[in-house]
């Protein structure tokens, strides 16, 4: 996500002041916080809409990537046209402020009668605690075709992962398209140049390493990005264990801390081996987004665990290298007999739009409606691919770009300014069009039933959640800076006192209290 600079937080902070001296009698409730508006929470019948020849003016508010963009955009304003709504106004705060802004606006008692998209899920749990927001699931009755891109099993993971501790749900989570997008990937170009089989074991990563690096002196054969636990992420699902909470499926599926089992200090040992022999990156636990990037630009590594669509990026930014060609692995590299574990997703993803207690019934009818239109076909291509004639035209019975945004050099901001961004599901034509979004559904086909890493459920109760984040903050520093040690021989996985010093310190910052509670939000 690009920084935003601070001259653009002050002219969203002049407009949020402005939307909210003006518009106090916009939601048609005359009440604060919550309670304000019993009648929103009564008659949950079937929708009727009201009279559609009547507008309805809706006070809604939503996140926009830049200050500048316009507001309406076409996708608000053809949706306006079709149910006859008008949001009037539109309150707009820049995605990296959420939190604040919304804070502000909430504590004021003067907010929008639904949001349009939030991408702050804990944030919005909050507000569902405080009884701003109303519970969606009351309304699904309304939304079938929204109900219905899940199967059973997949509402229950919704429900119990995108839920509060209530029970009940207080945002729409969006439809994930893909159920695994992490795989290795490596130069495919360079492997077969040199002979080199793709790795089924660590053991035998390690042989390909050091043969990259004979081969390529002044490379980084493996590089990463998000620290020590990038670098350690694959490694992990090679030696079937996590860098945090996770059902071991070697110990019946208990819920253990995988930093502290004696397979993630076979991770630390294998990681120290390649950091001694240059095989890795020396400032894996500093390097920046950049630098990893002009790793692969500067043709100078080779094989990494990531995102599979990766391998798209890195042939489409290293076009000007000639034979440069990245491809994903349909194994999970695995150690000691074993497969490594596949990281399968939740089927949504946690944010998506909330309809807060000052909403009248007709706008909430009619925006759920709109709701239900928008995950259909004619819904989903509004809102990715725009208007026909205007955004888009038809080729061959499938949607395609205009030329003049196909070819603008700032083709995502274009795509933005105009509203077009995937709302509550995602339209088929555009994900089989783009070659990123297209490996995602074949590394979701390769491991559909390949053996998964398991994330239980935990059902926190306000009193155990707050334990939870305090202990987590200390165990995951002590995870952290050791895991450095250990990688950089400060301190050395093979010695049984060096291994046992730092699980006391991860004991001394609560580890088996929190593994504890975990076992409690588990069963509850």
């Amino acid at each position: 996500m690009a920084k935003r600079r601070i001259t653009a937080l002050f002219m969203i902070m002049a407009l949020t002041a402005g939307l909210l001296a003006g518009c106090s009698g916009n939601s048609g409730n005359n009440g604060n916080g919550a309670g304000a508006t019993k009648e929103a929470n009564e008659g949950n019948g079937q929708a009727t809409g009201g009279d559609k020849t009547d507008t309805v003016k809706i006070y809604a508010g939503t996140e926009v990537w830049k200050s500048t963009f316009p507001i309406p955009s076409l996708v608000h304003k053809e949706i306006e046209n079709k149910f006859n709504i008008e949001f009037d106004p539109i309150y707009t705060w820049v995605n990296a402020d959420t939190e604040t802004k919304l804070s502000v606006m909430f504590a004021s008692g003067d907010y929008p009668e639904a949001l349009l998209h939030v991408n702050n899920p804990e944030f919005v749990k909050n507000l569902g605690r405080q009884g701003y927001l109303l519970p969606v699931n009351d309304m699904l009755d309304q939304i079938p075709n929204y109900r219905d891109l899940w199967t059973d099993e997949e509402w229950d993971i919704v429900m119990k992962k995108a839920g509060n501790e209530d029970g009940n749900l207080y945002y729409l989570p969006i439809k994930n398209y893909r159920t695994h997008s992490n795989a290795w990937i490596y130069r495919e170009d360079v492997f077969e140049k040199l002979g080199i089989a793709f790795p089924q074991t660590l053991d035998e990563l390690y042989e390909v390493l050091k043969t990259l690096k004979k081969e390529f002196p002044d490379s980084v054969p493996m590089t990463n990005r998000g620290g020590i636990g990038g670098l350690v992420w694959g490694i992990d699902q090679a030696n079937r264990t996590s860098y945090g909470i996770f059902a071991d499926p070697d110990l019946n599926n208990e819920i253990v801390f995988g930093p502290a089992t004696d397979k993630y200090r076979e991770s630390m040992k294998f990681l120290h081996k390649l950091y001694k022999e240059n095989l890795i990156e020396k400032e894996f636990a500093t390097i920046t987004y950049d630098q990893w990037l002009q790793r692969h630009y500067s043709d100078k590594t080779y094989i990494e665990w990531s995102y599979g669509s990766r391998a798209a990026d890195f042939n489409m930014e290293s076009k000007d290298i000639a034979g440069v060609n990245w491809n994903w692995s349909g194994t999970i590299i695995g150690a000691d007999g074993k497969p490594g574990l596949a990281v399968r997703e939740d089927p949504f993803y946690s944010y998506g739009p909330v309809f807060t207690n000052r909403i009248k019934q007709e706008n909430l009818d009619r925006l759920l409606e709109y709701v239900n239109w928008s995950v259909t076909p004619e819904g989903t291509r509004l809102h990715e691919w725009g208007v026909e004639g205007e955004t888009y035209e038809m080729k061959d019975g499938k949607p395609a770009f205009l030329a003049s945004i196909e070819n603008d050099p700032d083709k995502r901001d274009k795509l933005l300014e105009y509203g077009m961004e995937y709302f509550l599901n995602r339209d088929l034509d555009m994900v089989e069009s783009s070659p990123q979004t297209l490996i995602d559904l074949q590394v979701s086909e390769a491991f559909a039933n390949w053996e998964n890493e398991k994330k239980p459920f935990f059902n926190w109760t306000e009193e155990l959640g707050q334990e939870k984040a305090k202990l987590q903050t200390n165990i995951d520093d002590v995870k952290e800076q050791y895991s450095v040690q250990f990688v950089m021989g400060q301190l050395d996985p093979e010695k049984d006192g060096d291994w046992q010093k730092y699980i006391q310190a991860l004991k001394k910052a609560g580890l088996d209290r929190f593994v504890e509670i975990h076992k409690l939000a588990a069963a509850n």
